[in-house]
């Protein structure tokens, strides 16, 4: 109104393409992220991996979510059925700064398309509960069992008709 220079951030405007399968997208994509060299880690995840659309039977396509090394959102891209609706939780997430463990850690109805969301930032949480230092440290862990833990000898031999 005043005519005042401001800026504007267009990384966070969405945008749809109503095609079949819809294209929509938020925040930065793979080939914005490699030309501003721009580090990233990307998570995906199928359509065919969701129970909605496996009972529709609209399987094609999937959501691609970029990270920077630390777990900061960045952009988010989904190609598939009814993806102008799903991407705005990925507006609210790239727009608000919300964390990703917040979309992870979000109760999605089931069985909804919606739940591909919750998926897709749930990948980034089962690399580190998963990782090989978590299974070592368990391994150790389970492996200096007590003598508690361990049968004594004569129930070691299963009972044979014999016995």
């Amino acid at each position: 109104m005043l005519r005042l220079p401001r800026k504007v951030d267009y990384a966070k405007v969405p945008w749809c393409t109503y095609t079949d399968p819809e294209v929509a997208s938020v925040g930065l994509n793979e080939k914005r992220a490699r030309k501003a060299g721009v580090e990233y880690r990307l998570l995906e995840e199928p359509f065919a991996g969701n129970d909605r659309a496996l009972a529709e039977g609209e399987t094609a396509g999937k959501i691609k979510v970029l990270l920077s090394p630390g777990g900061k959102l960045l952009g988010c891209q989904i190609a598939g059925p009814h993806a102008g609706e799903l991407i705005h939780e990925w507006i609210t997430a790239v727009s608000g700064g919300v964390k990703l463990a917040t979309v992870a850690g979000a109760v999605h109805v089931y069985p909804t398309l919606a739940e591909i969301s919750k998926r897709a930032a749930g990948a980034y949480f089962s690399e580190k509960l998963f990782s090989e230092r978590t299974k070592s440290v368990l391994r150790l862990l389970f492996h200096l069992k007590g003598r508690a833990c361990v049968p004594p000898p004569d129930e070691e031999t299963p009972p044979t008709k014999e016995n």
